[in-house]
């Protein structure tokens, strides 16, 4: 217990950085989109790539590889949630209301919060998962993975959720993944 309290203040000066940071690339997004990192991004995986240096790797940073104890890294692992109907859709539940609460992602605990600062569009979020799944998890993705689409994305919006729930849900199919042999 003292080592969880202990650690919150780290924990949470993480979390006020990474939110402070994707503060400030959204009200910069018009500049920032034709800065260096966002025209580079761009160009080297398109328009999921573009979204993902813009919102979300100040936080996963830009190799989506996180950080250790505060952010979880958005690679090797994801592909298996893109594998069935409920996994899709907390994917595109977790960009879209985001997720609070403590998981483990490859043997490591991340015990923190991801605030959507500024909602993806439909189209964004299709974009960004797509772009997350092809380029960083390659290896975990269903032989059959179809990309997501702004239709699918629509579709999964249409259940909000908290960030707690979106994490009670996440937390279910990992117990499920895990108990497949999917989950690492």
């Amino acid at each position: 217990m003292r080592a969880a309290v202990r650690g919150a203040p780290a924990a949470l000066l993480a979390l006020a950085v990474c939110a402070a940071g994707a503060a400030f690339a959204a009200d910069t997004a018009g500049a920032a989109a034709a800065g260096a990192a966002g025209s580079t991004a761009a160009q080297a995986g398109g328009e999921g790539a573009r979204v993902y240096a813009q919102h979300c790797a100040v936080c996963h940073l830009p190799n989506a590889g996180g950080s250790p104890g505060f952010v979880p890294p958005l690679t090797g692992t994801l592909g298996h949630f893109a594998s069935s109907e409920d996994g899709r859709a907390l994917l595109a539940a977790i960009v879209s209301w985001g997720m609070t609460g403590a998981i483990r992602v490859g043997g490591r605990s991340y015990m923190g919060a991801m605030s959507i600062v500024r909602p993806l569009s439909d189209e964004e979020a299709a974009e960004v998962l797509n772009y997350v799944l092809r380029d960083h998890n390659q290896a975990s993705l269903p032989a059959d993975f179809a990309p997501f689409t702004a239709a699918e994305i629509q579709r999964h919006r249409a259940r909000k959720a908290s960030p707690g729930e979106v994490h009670a849900a996440r937390q279910a199919l990992a117990r499920r993944l895990e108990a497949e042999g999917k989950a690492r």
